[in-house]
């Protein structure tokens, strides 16, 4: 999914950040030899559809249409399709027949061949642009090599690396696989809206960019960083081997980078594909002085724009770079040996581009991301890169290892100026880390807690220092990306800091699905350095912390049927606090040293031994936030997938509890409604009525059917999830 625009006001409970929308995490490919994490090649859900169709993703686009990604296990051929979609009343027609377009039929029409089709690839720092055609007399020779070829010209093994790249181009090739299409499966990775660019990573090797009013293909980018498996492609047995190369989700945003100029970059990871991220150049605007101000921002370039005439060299000018840099020795004028990162993962996560804080009140343009899993140091690590360039501008160790990895962050503006403040993020070990961005220069961000023994005022496992989590879920891996809420005004008067909501859960490798170890969705409050760390839960009975404080225990208090499916309510999480202590969040009990405070709330997932529960249910995607009301989605899943069995639930909860809402005018009822079979679990929000608190929750599960749920969110704006490119 795409980011969201800041906004200008914030009504009490109104989520503070400023990207969302997170893929599910997986993980395969090529690991360490010693894989830290187990990893499966194939999709852990390959149920198809009636037709043998999977869908596996979809975007909302507020100018009526819904972009859905689909792939069949069969073959391992995938497609986008178009839908009509009625903004006003949540409408969309579903089925493939009624599709307004199919990607995979644009791409087999007449006139479209290997050689007419717009590819490219990354050429290193030495190229100028870093972009070059992905054609066999443009590679490196370490392309090359990766490709097969023995670099002797005309030798055998040289004509089938140049016959694999036409292959991979779309071609039909003697020798290597029959495909049913040249657009490759579309498992992980969700369509991306930028403009009228619509961007999808797939399982051929390749960053398809479409038309997203005919579903063109405009052109389509292979990172170098999946090279060293491309040739499996063209291999006669892949469909029994199938591999990932781009399979995540890519993010658009647009940043400052300097007082006349403002440009739009995408970035995107590999998922299982590979470990790294690559970043492309897909927008700019620029404003000129006019008397004591400035003119309005006026398009310089845009993705939209690239003519049908356009050559791979020109569309080389977008590609920016590659994180780790590959080393390409001797290519293009300079020797270059890359970069070699062990902190770098899989990378599963979503990287977010925005700005920084810079001295003398200027923006810094950077991307952000957290490490992944599998990286060979096995560490949960933060990035931030310098955006136009690709340059590390700081790692921050969290020094929790021992194959653990951070998931994808949430990233938050406190104070309204455009420069993110703090990111908080979760690891595999079930740790939630706050990390403090504030300073102007990148050498003094680092973990907000912790002991900093070198006293430079950075926290940093790796200058030996001893960072802190902001809370621990022992034995709970956080997964997906967490999201933010404003305290002030919202659940207590005059309250400070941010409430944190997530799920947890890992759903990685084929052992997962037989997992049912107890997990959980938590709601932390973070009360800012007077708070400090809160620890971990010692008693979940009680919901006593190691820091002293409590979380609120909440617990399903009804089963009950709604339209027709069953459904639970929770605990009104006030009413659950321990005895003698004051339900509201921050609510005490005694004074001083002998002060009890409550920090939050837990609801731990029915499971055996418990006639209406389903062991192993968990939260592996992204948390939401619409006016003070959580959403996520949570599943279990059966141990034979084929035979059906898995379940889903739409969770909406009050982040603050139910006597808070009462206080709102919003509907107190907290519950979770289950569905039969898995449900796409980054779910997809709008408002069919402005002046109404009424919004709704849009999924799609694995056939195509679109699953929608109503719930109170905010009084203002229509579409929540779009970024806004013209602000």
């Amino acid at each position: 999914m795409n980011a969201y625009s800041l906004r200008r006001r914030f009504p009490a409970g109104t989520p503070v950040r400023i990207l969302c929308f997170l893929v599910l995490l997986a993980l395969a490919g090529e690991g360490p030899p010693a894989r830290a994490v187990e990893i499966s090649d194939t999709p852990l859900d390959a149920v198809r559809g009636e037709d043998g169709e999977v869908v596996s993703g979809h975007t909302l686009s507020a100018c009526g249409r819904v972009f859905q990604t689909r792939y069949r296990p069969d073959d391992w051929s995938g497609d986008v399709l178009a839908f009509a979609w009625d903004p006003h009343t949540g409408l969309m027609e579903s089925g493939g027949g009624e599709a307004l377009w199919r990607a995979a039929e644009q791409l087999a029409k007449d006139g479209v061949t290997h050689d007419s089709r717009r590819i490219v690839t990354y050429g290193g720092i030495w190229q100028e642009p870093r972009g070059v055609p992905f054609r066999y007399d443009d590679l490196s020779g370490a392309q090359k090599r990766m490709l097969g070829s023995d670099l002797i010209g005309g030798s055998p093994a040289d004509r089938k690396a140049r016959r694999m790249v036409d292959f991979l181009r779309g071609a039909a090739v003697p020798g290597l696989r029959e495909r049913a299409g040249r657009l490759g499966d579309i498992v992980h990775s969700a369509p991306v809206l930028a403009g009228e660019t619509l961007f999808v990573g797939a399982n051929d090797g390749m960053l398809h960019a479409f038309d997203a009013r005919t579903g063109k293909e405009r052109f389509a980018y292979v990172p170098h960083l999946v090279f060293d498996h491309l040739k499996s492609l063209g291999e006669p047995h892949y469909l029994d081997g199938h591999r990932y190369y781009v399979d995540a989700t890519a993010s658009a945003g647009e940043v400052v980078e300097d007082l006349y100029q403002r440009a739009t970059y995408l970035v995107g990871g590999l998922g299982k594909g590979g470990r790294g991220y690559y970043c492309l150049r897909v927008g700019s605007r620029r404003r000129v002085r006019e008397g004591a101000g400035f003119g309005p921002y006026q398009e310089t370039f845009s993705v939209d724009g690239i003519e049908a005439g356009a050559c791979e060299r020109e569309i080389g000018s977008l590609v920016r770079w590659e994180y780790p840099r590959p080393a390409f020795p001797g290519h293009g004028g300079g020797e270059d040996d890359g970069v070699s990162d062990p902190d770098m993962g899989y990378s599963f996560g979503q990287g977010y581009v925005v700005n920084a804080h810079a001295p003398d009140g200027e923006y810094r343009p950077v991307v952000i991301f957290g490490n992944g899993y599998n990286s060979p140091s096995g560490r949960a690590v933060l990035y931030i890169l310098d955006a136009p360039g690709g340059t590390l501008l700081r790692k921050i160790d969290t020094g929790a290892g021992d194959d653990n990895g951070l998931s994808t962050p949430a990233l938050v503006d406190a104070d309204l100026d455009r420069r993110v403040d703090y990111v908080y993020a979760g690891d595999l070990k079930g740790n939630l880390w706050k990390f403090d961005l504030r300073a102007d220069d990148p050498r003094y961000w680092g973990v907000a807690f912790g002991d900093d023994l070198g006293g430079d005022g950075v926290i940093d496992a790796a200058d030996g220092d001893v960072p802190r989590p902001l809370f621990q879920a022992r034995g709970q891996p956080i997964t997906g990306r967490p999201d933010v809420m404003a305290m002030h005004n919202a659940c207590a008067p005059r309250a400070s800091g941010y409430m944190v909501v997530f799920g947890t859960g890992r759903y990685l490798g084929a052992s997962d699905r037989f997992d049912t170890s107890q997990q959980s969705i938590y709601g932390i409050w973070d009360a800012g350095d007077a708070g400090g760390p809160l620890g971990y839960l010692t008693r979940r009975s009680s919901g006593r912390l190691s820091s002293g404080r409590y979380l609120a225990r909440r617990v399903v208090v009804e089963h009950f049927h709604q339209e027709g499916l069953p459904a639970r309510r929770l605990s009104d999480w006030n009413t659950e606090a321990p005895s003698g202590v004051e339900g509201a969040i921050g609510g005490s009990h005694g004074s001083g040293e002998g002060r009890i405070e409550t920090a939050g709330w837990f609801f731990d997932f029915p499971g055996e031994g418990d006639p209406d529960g389903y062991p192993g249910e968990r939260v592996t995607g992204n948390a939401a936030v619409r006016g003070g009301t959580a959403i996520l989605v949570s599943f279990a899943t059966s141990p034979e997938p084929d035979r059906g069995g898995d379940v889903s639930w739409i969770n909406i909860l009050h982040m603050c509890g139910a006597g808070s809402a009462a206080a709102e005018g919003i509907d107190p009822l907290l519950w979770s409604r289950r569905y039969t079979g898995r449900i796409n679990d980054n779910p997809a929000i709008f408002k069919t009525a402005p002046a109404s608190r009424l919004e709704q929750v849009m999924v799609v599960d694995s056939s195509g059917r679109i699953v929608e749920a109503p719930f109170s969110g905010e009084v203002w704006g229509r579409i929540f999830w779009r970024q806004d490119w013209r602000e």
